[in-house]
């Protein structure tokens, strides 16, 4: 049932069988792409509002250092500092720079970061719906999207199924690897390095007796699962839950 997939084409699925929670791994080709945010060129100039351009430009050169003072900006920019004050300040207006008083800097603001998560939120449940809407009438669970979020599992959209008795993430809650069906079924065709990062350290963090805590165990767990097509939770994150 599992095999190696395109990048953005996995739907991770929890549903319950025989009274366990599983992770279940559906395979589907989205029919998408991310789309390059490279500028193609061809815009003609005259139709470029200057201020605008130069606007970006500011947040593009923030976005790739982390941080610039603004005398960088604007040398970088080729204007003078009373243009780039009145630049920045209309970015810190509108939640897209804020200024660093210790460090006389400036960074992206929550605008910004709001921004993207927004365009890549809404390419990604563009591309999952169709698919977690077909995988809830075929099997009547509840379905599950995940994200990997600075190294977390963060539940990114919940489609309830149709049984009285059901477990419904909130949007945001961040899930164990270790330790989850769920988890489990995105470790299980991770490449190792994906792997590293969503499971940091040994020992791993333990909830209770049943919790695996070492990568040996893990692997071993892995193999399994991807030899049955599915993942367990057997108690693992909760006592009377599975």
């Amino acid at each position: 049932m599992l095999k190696q997939l395109e990048p953005y084409s996995v739907t991770l699925v929890v549903r319950a069988i025989s009274g366990q929670e599983c992770g279940l791994l559906r395979m589907r080709r989205f029919g998408g792409s991310v789309a390059s945010t490279v500028p193609t060129g061809s815009v003609s100039a005259g139709n470029v509002l200057g201020s605008l351009d130069r606007g970006l430009a500011v947040l593009e050169f923030i976005a790739r250092r982390g941080e610039a003072r603004l005398a960088e900006l604007a040398k970088e920019m080729g204007t003078s500092r009373t243009t780039m004050f009145r630049v920045l300040e209309t970015l810190r207006a509108r939640g897209f720079a804020e200024h660093v008083a210790a460090s006389h800097t400036y960074r992206l603001g929550p605008g910004a970061r709001s921004l993207a998560a927004h365009a890549t939120r809404s390419l990604i449940m563009r591309l999952a719906e169709p698919v977690m809407a077909e995988l809830r009438n075929e099997t009547g669970e509840t379905i599950n999207l995940v994200a990997v979020h600075g190294g977390r599992l963060v539940y990114e959209a919940v489609l309830e199924g149709g049984y009285a008795i059901r477990s419904l993430p909130s949007l945001g809650q961040t899930v164990a690897a270790h330790c989850s069906a769920l988890g489990k079924a995105a470790l299980a065709l991770s490449p190792p390095a994906m792997c590293d990062v969503l499971l940091g350290p040994e020992p791993y963090e333990r909830f209770n007796e049943h919790t695996i805590t070492s990568r040996r165990d893990l692997e071993l767990e892995l193999a399994a699962t991807r030899e049955r097509g599915f993942a367990l939770d057997e108690e693992e994150n909760e006592t009377g839950l599975s």
